[in-house]
């Protein structure tokens, strides 16, 4: 996010430092509206994801495996071409929410982030992208027009796998839950039905 993107610069300059083999890869909203000018300006960082990261992601990391370097990375990654940054942007990947993967939080330990996090606070996205196309927000253009929720099946279901992991409350971050106030009753609803011992905002 904005108010943390001079540490996440920070820290990967430190990494590098340490090691030269490390691959930069930087990504979000953030990151992805000035895609352009991190690469110009910040020489350790290698890649900038654009958009909704899932799949290119995955693409420039099979990329980065298979140690091709004249490859040219994947549509959605912004990288340094000679002279010029190269900037692609890939709207939309996804027919619809509920085929975003599960958050992976399985492969984590999770005991180390809840020990100094007694109230073992999760962050959860219930859907993208907004109704609105305000001209200030980066949302029209990160996520391309209209909103992408979660079916509320899909968002019990989550909810109920990181309740199995640990999680005690989970925070929604979404740019605009209430976009769709059926839709936000609906998943409301569903949650309360669910019976869950977790909390949520």
């Amino acid at each position: 996010m904005v108010v943390n993107s001079h540490v996440a610069l920070e820290l990967a300059r430190r990494v590098v430092v340490a090691d030269r083999e490390v691959v930069t890869v930087l990504g979000g909203t953030h990151f992805s509206a000035i895609a352009e000018d991190i690469l110009a300006l910040y020489k350790w960082i290698d890649f900038v994801v654009t958009g909704e990261a899932e799949i290119p992601l995955r693409e420039l990391v099979a990329m980065l495996r298979r140690g091709d370097a004249r490859a040219e990375p994947p549509a959605g990654v912004a990288y340094r071409d000679g002279d010029r940054v190269a900037v692609s942007h890939r709207i939309r990947p996804f027919g619809h929410a509920d085929e975003l993967p599960h958050p992976a939080y399985d492969l984590v330990d999770l005991r180390p982030y809840f020990a100094l996090n007694p109230d073992r606070v999760i962050d959860y996205e219930p859907g993208r992208g907004c109704v609105y196309k305000c001209s200030f927000c980066y949302s029209p253009v990160h996520y391309g027009s209209g909103a992408q929720p979660k079916t509320a099946d899909r968002i019990v279901t989550d909810m109920q796998r990181l309740q199995d992991l640990g999680a005690g409350h989970l925070f929604f971050v979404q740019d605009n839950f209430l976009n769709n106030a059926r839709m936000a009753k609906e998943i409301c609803a569903a949650i309360s039905d669910a019976n869950l011992s977790l909390t949520w905002n």
